[in-house]
């Protein structure tokens, strides 16, 4: 519930952190349009030349970003549940200065989640796998055609059966959406590996560059949960409640 209730809060900076830097490079493409555009008359290629200095500085500034934001979007969402401040521009500052004053050590994280996501994907998908045919051999030896229509189904969503009842499709349908909620399963290994390998390697990458220890993120805690409002509305209940139990004694 907490979970829930932090990112509820934090939902428009996860959206906004990557599309800012979007938006910034949408911004900084208009000169070069508006000079290019200069291009499409005889006088207008004179004035562009002139001008031109001021598209190579923006087509600089829109490369920087893009290679910014391509290796660092992956250390945005860390830095916004991290920091206690984590915000849309810390995001993009702290993952663009990671990525480019530590290239190298980034570099080298990477690699080592590649060495252990692979074969971890590997693992999981050749597990998933294992359990869907113990299941259909097993079940095979007593449900009889029914199991290979479920197989037919789940490879290509059609069945063998000619003709089939309402009823029937139903359960394969159920059988069938059961095992694909099984694939999802072990999909979601290879998106949950890469958010909480993403994080780790905002912290490493963070005390390296600032120093700052792994284990100091910010956690909502009792103390931070309310603001001043909140306490005085509940200092409020508590006098009152106090009042009435006074008059009742």
């Amino acid at each position: 519930k907490e979970a829930f209730c932090f990112v509820r809060g934090k939902y428009v900076s996860y959206l906004m952190s990557p599309l800012f830097v979007v938006v910034a490079c949408a911004v900084l493409s208009l000169p070069i349009v508006g000079i290019s555009a200069l291009l499409n008359f005889d006088i207008g290629v004179v004035l562009a030349s002139v001008l031109w200095v001021l598209v190579v500085i923006a087509g600089i500034a829109i490369a920087v970003l893009l290679t910014g934001l391509f290796f660092g979007w992956p250390l945005m969402w860390p830095t916004i549940s991290t920091e206690e401040s984590g915000d849309v521009y810390e995001a993009t500052s702290r993952s663009f200065a990671y990525t480019f004053q530590a290239p190298l050590q980034y570099f080298g994280f990477a690699l080592i989640i590649c060495a252990i996501w692979v074969p971890g994907v590997v693992i999981v998908q050749s597990f998933a796998v294992l359990v869907e045919q113990v299941v259909f051999a097993v079940a095979g030896v007593s449900g009889g055609n029914t199991m290979d229509d479920v197989q037919q189904f789940i490879k290509t969503g059609g069945i063998h059966t000619d003709s089939p009842t309402a009823i029937y499709m139903l359960g394969v349908n159920v059988i069938g959406g059961i095992h694909w909620i099984g694939h999802i399963i072990a999909d979601a290994f290879c998106v949950g590996f890469f958010f909480c390998s993403s994080a780790g390697v905002y912290l490493l990458l963070r005390r390296f560059v600032d120093q700052t220890e792994i284990d100091e993120v910010f956690v909502v805690d009792e103390k931070t949960k309310y603001g001043l409002e909140d306490l005085l509305q509940q200092s409020t209940e508590n006098a009152a409640a106090t009042v009435n139990d006074e008059g009742a004694e």
